[in-house]
């Protein structure tokens, strides 16, 4: 039996590009949500990860940007040269590659 990964992405970039963008990264993210829907349909559900809407206020960021990065089953970098020097970004790509690996779809 074949199993399908859900549409979840994480969306990887800084909030600096962000801001400095007057939030249009975070447009981006929902326009292109809206757009992978129209293709895969009503259901599943599309999903793109972004840490300033799944976040809650005082929980533990490192953990849920973690937990982000496992139930993606795709990822979304958004290279600038701000996204180049965050080790923060770094480590999102580095960890998804890792968990890719240990599922057996090498990238």
């Amino acid at each position: 039996m074949t199993t399908f990964l859900q549409p979840v992405g994480f969306w990887s970039y800084t909030t600096s590009d962000d801001s400095a963008a007057r939030g249009r990264l975070s447009q981006l993210r929902r326009l292109l949500a809206d757009e992978l829907q129209q293709k895969v349909g009503r259901d599943p559900k599309v999903r793109i990860w972004q840490d300033a809407h799944a976040i809650p206020h005082g929980t533990e960021w490192r953990n849920e940007i973690h937990k982000g990065i496992d139930e993606a089953s795709f990822f979304i970098p958004i290279v600038t040269p701000a996204f180049l020097q965050s080790k923060e970004c770094c480590y999102e790509v580095s960890r998804f590659r890792e968990r890719e690996q240990e599922r057996g779809r090498a990238i």
